[in-house]
Protein backbone atom coordinates (compact mmCIF):
# COMPACT_ATOMS: atom_id res chain seq x y z
CA UNK A 1 0.00 0.00 0.00
CA UNK A 2 1.40 3.32 -1.03
CA UNK A 3 0.42 5.88 1.54
CA UNK A 4 0.85 9.71 -0.52
CA UNK A 5 1.38 12.21 1.92
CA UNK A 6 1.16 16.58 1.28
CA UNK A 7 2.68 18.66 3.81
CA UNK A 8 2.84 21.15 2.31
CA UNK A 9 -0.05 23.08 5.21
CA UNK A 10 1.58 21.74 7.69
CA UNK A 11 2.79 18.42 9.36
CA UNK A 12 0.62 15.48 9.15
CA UNK A 13 -0.05 12.25 11.10
CA UNK A 14 -0.60 9.04 10.16
CA UNK A 15 -1.61 6.45 12.78
CA UNK A 16 -0.90 2.59 11.71
CA UNK A 17 -3.65 -0.17 12.44
CA UNK A 18 -2.77 -2.74 14.83
CA UNK A 19 0.02 -5.33 13.69
CA UNK A 20 -2.60 -8.44 14.58
CA UNK A 21 -5.10 -6.59 11.98
CA UNK A 22 -2.47 -5.93 9.09
CA UNK A 23 -1.08 -9.29 8.74
CA UNK A 24 2.13 -10.78 8.60
CA UNK A 25 3.86 -9.34 5.36
CA UNK A 26 1.74 -5.85 5.21
CA UNK A 27 3.85 -3.09 3.50
CA UNK A 28 2.83 0.55 3.66
CA UNK A 29 4.96 3.08 2.07
CA UNK A 30 4.69 6.55 2.30
CA UNK A 31 5.82 8.83 0.32
CA UNK A 32 5.90 13.17 0.80
CA UNK A 33 4.72 13.87 -2.94
CA UNK A 34 4.85 17.54 -2.69
CA UNK A 35 8.46 18.13 -0.83
CA UNK A 36 7.88 19.74 2.20
CA UNK A 37 8.78 16.72 4.76
CA UNK A 38 11.85 18.82 5.44
CA UNK A 39 9.51 21.66 7.25
CA UNK A 40 6.47 19.86 7.80
CA UNK A 41 7.13 16.43 9.17
CA UNK A 42 5.38 13.33 8.04
CA UNK A 43 4.93 11.19 11.55
CA UNK A 44 4.23 7.63 11.25
CA UNK A 45 2.66 6.40 14.75
CA UNK A 46 2.46 2.71 16.02
CA UNK A 47 -0.83 1.40 17.45
CA UNK A 48 -1.84 0.82 21.31
CA UNK A 49 1.47 -0.99 22.47
CA UNK A 50 2.74 -2.05 18.88
CA UNK A 51 6.33 -1.00 18.75
CA UNK A 52 8.05 0.47 15.05
CA UNK A 53 12.06 -0.99 15.09
CA UNK A 54 11.31 -2.28 18.55
CA UNK A 55 10.29 0.96 19.86
CA UNK A 56 6.77 1.83 21.16
CA UNK A 57 7.51 5.65 19.29
CA UNK A 58 6.38 7.28 16.52
CA UNK A 59 9.12 7.57 13.38
CA UNK A 60 8.95 10.48 10.97
CA UNK A 61 10.29 11.29 7.71
CA UNK A 62 12.31 15.05 7.97
CA UNK A 63 13.66 15.06 4.33
CA UNK A 64 11.89 16.80 1.29
CA UNK A 65 10.69 14.28 -1.03
CA UNK A 66 11.71 11.45 1.59
CA UNK A 67 9.67 7.79 2.27
CA UNK A 68 10.00 5.28 4.28
CA UNK A 69 9.16 1.66 3.74
CA UNK A 70 7.33 -0.48 6.49
CA UNK A 71 6.43 -4.27 6.67
CA UNK A 72 4.44 -5.20 9.53
CA UNK A 73 5.22 -9.12 11.45
CA UNK A 74 0.98 -9.37 12.11
CA UNK A 75 1.77 -9.53 15.90
CA UNK A 76 2.97 -6.59 17.42
CA UNK A 77 5.47 -4.96 15.08
CA UNK A 78 6.20 -2.90 12.03
CA UNK A 79 10.14 -2.92 10.69
CA UNK A 80 11.97 -0.29 8.34
CA UNK A 81 13.16 -1.41 5.40
CA UNK A 82 13.60 1.34 3.00
CA UNK A 83 14.17 4.72 3.54
CA UNK A 84 14.87 7.29 0.57
CA UNK A 85 16.36 10.84 1.91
Amino acid sequence: HFVFVDTNSGHVTASLESASAAGSGRVLIFKDVKGYADTNHIVIKPNGSDKIEGVNDDTKIKVASGSLSLVCDGESQYFIFGERD
